[in-house]
């Protein structure tokens, strides 16, 4: 495979760059400036006050529509309706053993 033409045109962009370069360098201190600002502590305070600003209401509002829908769905069993057939003791057995829930 011939990659004559490909390294040229690739010569030409780094040329092009190069020669198009403003010449502008940061300052000494620039690298200084960053390292502080990314190892600085994270302000838990303002990510606090986002999340109870944020967060709180909707979930606020969530729990409330939640208990709401509770209380108007009528029940479908009653708790006593739970319990009214135990199973037995091969029928948990094969519950347990076979992983799915049921009979194989």
């Amino acid at each position: 495979m011939n990659d004559a033409p490909i390294d040229d045109r690739l010569e030409r962009i780094r040329g092009g760059i190069a020669a198009h370069h403003a010449g502008v360098e940061p300052d000494p201190s620039f690298s200084a400036r960053v390292l502080a600002r990314v190892g600085a502590e994270p302000d838990t305070a303002g990510v606090l006050g986002w999340a109870a600003a944020r967060l709180l209401p909707v979930a606020g509002l969530l729990a409330a529509l939640l208990v709401a829908w509770v209380l108007v769905s009528p029940p479908e069993l009653a708790p006593e309706d739970l319990l009214a057939d135990q199973p037995s003791a091969q029928e948990l057995t094969l519950f347990l053993l076979s992983g799915t829930g049921g009979a194989p």
